[in-house]
């Protein structure tokens, strides 16, 4: 402890101590402590103690909630979107195979080849991204209860199921469309969960050219009568 000037002493526990001569006499002396520094900073220890706990809470909670992945997950692994236009009558065998994937069922006959193929329609990159999103969003905002809701939700958006008869001609040229299901999506239509589609959705049809096939026959003499150029 020391002695100021001014009569003041200062302690290391965070107060200043002054003690004043009492009229008239030597030896008595009145004190007054005031608390400084350090003393009065104190109760702001706890505080910024709780903010750090809060913090940390936070992020383990929205770690946890967004590696398990959930409905964040459902949403960015969704069925990706395919080019339907590629059923049209006229497009290359090849150019159908290499959008829609390896048919499931394979067969020719005495017009051409004919392909059977059965995928789910997905949902475009900023769809999938979005849903992904408003679902890492919501986590975070509810801590995690969101998941009651998206989960379920994710579960049915998880694309339409299509099926389509595929015949070529000799050229390898698309000829004839026939959809089991999914019709509507080749018109544009968007990709609807069970729950969306109407009585008015069309899941069937049938796309072919309007003149008829030619039969066997026709092939054969048409081929039979080229020219040669010897």
């Amino acid at each position: 402890m020391r002695v100021t000037r001014a009569g003041w002493f200062a302690q290391p526990a965070g107060h200043l101590t002054c003690l004043r001569q009492a009229p008239g006499r030597n030896s008595l002396y009145s004190a007054a402590s005031i608390r400084y520094g350090p003393a009065l900073a104190e109760p702001r220890v706890p505080v910024r103690c709780a903010m750090l706990r809060f913090a940390c809470t936070t992020v383990i909670v929205s770690w946890s909630v967004l590696s398990s992945g959930c409905s964040v997950m459902m949403a960015a692994r969704s069925p990706e979107k395919k080019d339907l236009s590629v059923l049209s009558l006229g497009v290359p065998r090849s150019q159908v195979i290499a959008e829609l994937g390896t048919p499931v069922h394979q067969s020719k006959d005495e017009f051409g080849e004919r392909d059977v193929f059965s995928f789910r329609q997905g949902y475009s990159v900023p769809v999938r991204v979005g849903r992904a999103t408003v679902h890492a969003v919501g986590d975070l905002l509810t801590l995690g209860l969101w998941e009651v809701v998206s989960t379920p939700l994710e579960s049915s958006l998880n694309g339409e199921g299509v099926q389509a008869e595929v015949r070529y001609d000799r050229q390898q040229y698309v000829r004839r469309v026939e959809f089991f299901s999914g019709a509507h999506l080749a018109h544009g239509g968007p990709t609807l969960a069970p729950w969306m589609r109407g009585a008015s959705t069309q899941q069937t049809g049938i796309l072919e050219s309007a003149s008829p096939d030619p039969d066997a026959a026709y092939y054969e003499e048409v081929v039979s009568e080229v020219p040669d150029d010897s």
